[in-house]
Parts: C-alpha cells; structure tokens; sequence
C-alpha cells in the first residue's frame, strides 16, 4: 500500500477547510437577515404592547443561535446581534414593571417558549429585569 505524497494529502485537507468556510459564511447571511426580520416584528409588536407575539418573534431570532453551521467567528456575530436585539425587549420589560405589572407574571409568560435555548435567553431578559428591581 503506498501513501500519497505529502503534498497531495495537504491538498484535500486545505479544500475542505475551504468549503467549510464557503458554507459557514453562506450561513451567516441567512441567520444575520433573519435575525434582523425577526427583530422587526418584535419591535413593532412591543410598540403595539402585544407582548406575545414579541416573544413568538424573540424566540424565533434566539432560535439562530441553535445551529453548527457557523464557525466560531460567524457564531458570535450572530450572538451579538441576538443579544443587542434582546435589549431592545428587557427596556420593555423595566417598562412595564415600571407600569406595575409583576415580574412575576412576565417570568411565567416566558416559560411559554418551546426550546430550551431560546427560553432560556428569554428567562435571562426577565430575570435580569427582575433582580434590578
């Protein structure tokens, strides 16, 4: 059995880092806009004060983060503008705790979110909210 020279196993190596790259960055074109989409449609719902719907919409934008086809790199763009999308829901959060609706009926409404991840970023909205106050 003879081995492939080193310069031709270096080569197959390098083409899939390649194409690794290729599909990690047409990934992140998709998340980012629907991140951006999804931030929309939370925002204008929480200027319209239906907080249901914001959270369907919130969940769905933390859902991008529940994906292995971005790299290190690409995943924390993503999570960075997950995260800077979700400030915009914890200032309506100290809002209406603000107006006097309980924190603790915001902390029940987010337990609502059907996976794990985008629960559990939306209980760190709430929760943070709540231990300030």
């Amino acid at each position: 059995r003879q081995e492939a020279p080193e310069s031709v196993r270096g080569a197959g190596v390098g083409r899939r880092s390649v194409c690794h790259a290729m599909s990690a960055a047409e990934a992140l074109a998709p998340a980012k806009q629907a991140i951006k989409q999804q931030a929309f449609y939370m925002k204008k719902a929480l200027d319209q004060r239906h907080l249901r719907t914001a959270l369907h919409h919130a969940a769905t934008m933390i859902g991008e983060l529940r994906t292995s086809a971005l790299g290190p790199k690409a995943y924390y763009e993503v999570y960075i503008d997950v995260t800077t999308e979700l400030r915009h829901l914890e200032e309506f959060f100290e809002a209406e705790h603000e107006r006097g609706r309980p924190m603790v009926e915001l902390y029940e409404l987010v337990q609502h979110a059907g996976n794990v991840l985008p629960r559990l970023y939306l209980l760190l909205a709430v929760g943070r909210v709540f231990l300030q106050s």
